[in-house]
C-alpha cells in the first residue's frame, strides 16, 4: 500500500513526462497484476474470523484505491497506457471495484475518475462494455446517498456514461441523457459558498467537542492513576495507561474540508461535462489558426456572418434530447449563476484559515 501510494504521488506530481517514462519502463505490467490480485482478493472465500476478514478486505481495498489512482494518472497522460488498459481487460476489474460504491466511496471515486478518462474517444474500449457493466454505472449514478463525496461520484459517472452515448440504444438515449442532466442540474443547484460556511462551522464545533472530550478523558486517566497509587494491595505498582484522545480516532484529513472540496470538484466537473455536450465537430485549433493567418480569413468571416443571418456565432448543434433536457433543467440559467463572484463571507473564512485557504484560486 505504501509503495502504491508513493507511485500515486509520483504520477500525480510528475506530469506528462514522468507518467510517460513510467509507461516506457513498463509500470503497467506490475500495476495490472496488482489490480488483478486485489480483485481476486476481494473475491476470496477463505474461511476466517469475521473481524480478520473485514480487516483484510479493507487493506485490499486501500491498496486497490492507491493502484487505481496510479492507473488514472498514467492513463490521463499516456495513450499507450490507455491501449494497455484496453488489451489487458482492465475494464472488468475496475467495474468490479466501482460496484463497491455503497461501502467504499473513496475507491469508487478513484475508479470513476479513471473511467471518465479512458472512455473518452476510445471506441475500442466501448466495444467491451456489457449490459452488466452499464448497470453498475447506472446504479452508481442513481445512488440515493446525498453526501458531497457521493455527489462527486455520481457526477464523474455521469461524465463516463456521456462518453458511452454511442453504444446506448437509441430508444434509451432520451432517458439516459435526461438522467445525466438531472445529476448535473442537482450538482449546480448547490450553493458552494453556503456549503463552505456551514462546513467550516461544523468543523469548528467538532474540534471544540473533541477538545472537551479529550480533557475529560485526560482527567479520568489521571484520577485512575492516582487511585492505583493509593491501593494498599500493590503499593509499589503503578499502572501505565496510554491516554486515548478522541482526536486520535479522527481521520487525518478534515472531513468537512474534504466534503467541501468534493462539492467544488463535482461542480467544476459538471460544467466541463456540459461543455463536452455542447461541443460540435468544428475545425480544430490548428485549422482555425491556419485560417486566421491566411488571406482568406476576412472573406471567410464575412461569409459566415452572412450565412448566419447577421449573427456572427452559429447556434449550438444540440440533439433534440440534449436540448430538451437543457431546457427542462434550466441548465443555461444555472451556468450563468455560477459566473457570479463567490460568497464574500465564504471567501473571508477560507482566507483566514491555513487549511481552507487552498480553496481560493
Amino acid at each position: 500500500e505504501t509503495a502504491a501510494g508513493a507511485l500515486r504521488n509520483l504520477s500525480a506530481c510528475g506530469g506528462f513526462e514522468v507518467c510517460d517514462d513510467m509507461v516506457t519502463k513498463d509500470i503497467m505490467t506490475p500495476l495490472v497484476a496488482l489490480l488483478k490480485e486485489c480483485s481476486a482478493g476481494l473475491d476470496s472465500n477463505e474461511m476466517s474470523p469475521q473481524e480478520k476478514k473485514d480487516q483484510n478486505r479493507n487493506s485490499i481495498e486501500n491498496i486497490a484505491n492507491e493502484a487505481m489512482n496510479v492507473l488514472w494518472n498514467i492513463c490521463e497522460c499516456s495513450s499507450r497506457a490507455v491501449s494497455i488498459f484496453n488489451k489487458e481487460g482492465c475494464l472488468e476489474i475496475v467495474l468490479k471495484f466501482l460496484s463497491r460504491f455503497p461501502t467504499n466511496v473513496d475507491l469508487a471515486i478513484s475508479v470513476a475518475y479513471c473511467l471518465q478518462t479512458v472512455t473518452e474517444d476510445n471506441p475500442e474500449l466501448l466495444k467491451s462494455f456489457s449490459d452488466p457493466g452499464l448497470h453498475v454505472l447506472e446504479s452508481a449514478m442513481l445512488s440515493p446517498v446525498s453526501s458531497m463525496e457521493y455527489i462527486l461520484l455520481k457526477t464523474l459517472v455521469a461524465g463516463t456514461i456521456w462518453n458511452l452515448k454511442d453504444i446506448i440504444p437509441s430508444k434509451s438515449q432520451a432517458e439516459i441523457i435526461n438522467a445525466i442532466l438531472k445529476v448535473l442540474s442537482d450538482v449546480l443547484d448547490l450553493d458552494a459558498g453556503e456549503t463552505v460556511i456551514r462546513m467550516q462551522e461544523a468543523e469548528k464545533q467538532r474540534l471544540e467537542a473533541a477538545a472537551e472530550t479529550e480533557d475529560v478523558l485526560e482527567s479520568a486517566s489521571r484520577d485512575a492513576l492516582i487511585e492505583d497509587d493509593e491501593m494498599e494491595e500493590i503499593p509499589h505498582k503503578r499502572k501505565v495507561r496510554r491516554k486515548t484522545f478522541v482526536s486520535d480516532l479522527l481521520p487525518s484529513t478534515d472531513r468537512e474540508l474534504r466534503e467541501t472540496i468534493a462539492l467544488l470538484t463535482a461542480q467544476q466537473t459538471a460544467l466541463e461535462i456540459i461543455v463536452n455536450m455542447c461541443c460540435t465537430e468544428d475545425p480544430s485549433d490548428d485549422e482555425w489558426e491556419e485560417l486566421s493567418s491566411s488571406d482568406e480569413s476576412d472573406a471567410f468571416m464575412e461569409n459566415s456572418f452572412s450565412e448566419c443571418g447577421g449573427q456572427l456565432l452559429s447556434p449550438l448543434c444540440l440533439s433534440h434530447e440534449v436540448h430538451t433536457a437543457f431546457t427542462n433543467y434550466l441548465i443555461p440559467k444555472k451556468i450563468f449563476e455560477k459566473t457570479a463572484f463567490p460568497n464574500s463571507t465564504a471567501v473571508d473564512i477560507c482566507s483566514r484559515s491555513p487549511t481552507w485557504k487552498s480553496l481560493i484560486r
